[in-house]
């Protein structure tokens, strides 16, 4: 039983994913259905909000293929913001704010020990 909530867990940053390798229908079976989608230039972002303190944006090329898988709400992210910046600048360097069923973390993942 550990080992398999183990397992679940393990998608809740991307893990298994593989860039250059696995596509969209991989991001979706692996860690669902994103919370937003962007466009940045001619790629995809999508955003999986795991509050209160990851923010995942899993990138897409145009055919599909996973580019990157990158926890947003970093320090070095932090230090970007600057104030003028519009809400959409924003959102593409730390993602949109997390809500909505897919913000948190599988079933049985917090709290898990070993």
């Amino acid at each position: 039983a550990v080992l398999a909530l183990a397992a679940g867990c393990a998608s809740y940053g991307g893990s298994g994913l593989t860039p250059g390798k696995s596509t969209a229908a991989d991001v979706q079976a692996t860690m669902g259905r994103p919370l937003v989608k962007d466009e940045d230039g001619g790629d995809q972002i999508w955003w999986y909000p795991r509050p209160p303190l990851a923010n995942y944006a899993v990138r897409l090329d145009r055919s599909g293929v996973v580019r990157s898988i990158e926890q947003r709400l970093t320090k070095q992210n932090m230090g970007v913001l600057k104030a003028g910046m519009t809400q959409a600048q924003v959102r593409l360097v730390v993602g949109p704010p997390g809500r909505g069923s897919s913000a948190g973390p599988p079933a049985g993942c917090l709290g898990l020990s070993v």
